[in-house]
């Protein structure tokens, strides 16, 4: 279980908290086809939706979508949501 990771060269309490919650939505979804559809039928929880812009940014899967995700993802950057690494 993600939560029992112990976590070496972490930054803080709080930004690990976060990676392990990006990490269990990520767990749940590991097919980005059902990623996708879940996006584009409206099914996802905000949590979701900026953890789903996380990875394809991060993957940088995010270059190759149509400009509507793009324009997304610098919404989520504009609010500070989206961390480029």
């Amino acid at each position: 279980m993600i939560s029992a990771i112990q976590m070496s060269g972490s930054l803080d309490r709080e930004t690990d908290h976060k990676i392990l919650e990006t990490l269990a939505i990520l767990q749940d979804h590991k097919n980005i086809m059902q990623m996708l559809q879940e996006y584009e039928t409206k099914q996802m929880n905000p949590l979701e939706e900026t953890s789903f812009f996380q990875y394809l940014f991060d993957a940088g899967i995010i270059w190759a979508m149509p400009q509507p995700y793009i324009n997304r993802l610098k919404d989520l950057m504009n609010k500070n949501l989206i961390y480029s690494n």
